[in-house]
């Protein structure tokens, strides 16, 4: 999990199958890992989000594959506002299909991140939703409460 600090740069993102996305901002949010429970995986997603100058929001979802045969693929899309990203996100987590856990593992890593600017009782109910969905961290935090 990392965040970048620096001042806004020029930053652009490969999309698979579509035009590029290109803006001046800067990664606020960054997670994902190729170890999930203790084993290294053959595939996996990072989930970044960047915080652009016009004050809006970029959510990045990147599949790994270490097979040949299976393309990496990568998407972007830029939300006007924290409510926006914050349903991405929960769209996201809802759609995470056969990689659920890794996927909303990262989804949970870069919320961390995200908790203010998304608001406490919005975190809430994204953590929520990230335990119903099987994220053992979002668990404990839930039953830490």
């Amino acid at each position: 999990m990392m965040t970048d600090t620096q001042t806004m740069v020029t930053i652009r993102i490969e999309r698979t199958d579509d035009v590029p996305l290109t803006f001046r901002g800067r990664r606020i949010a960054c997670d994902g890992a190729s170890w999930y429970n203790g084993h290294q995986q053959d595939s996996w997603h990072t989930v970044a989000v960047y915080e652009t100058e016009a004050h809006n929001y970029v959510l990045e979802r990147t599949f790994w594959s270490a097979w040949e045969d299976v393309r990496n693929t990568n998407a972007a899309n830029r939300h006007e506002s924290s409510a926006d990203l914050l349903a991405a996100l929960r769209a996201m987590a809802k759609s995470a299909g056969q990689y659920g856990g890794q996927l909303v593992d990262a989804i949970y890593g870069v919320a961390t991140w995200l908790k203010s600017l998304i608001g406490p009782n919005e975190y809430d109910s994204l953590l929520e939703l990230l335990h119903e969905l099987g994220c053992p961290e979002a668990a404990a935090r839930q039953n830490a409460k």
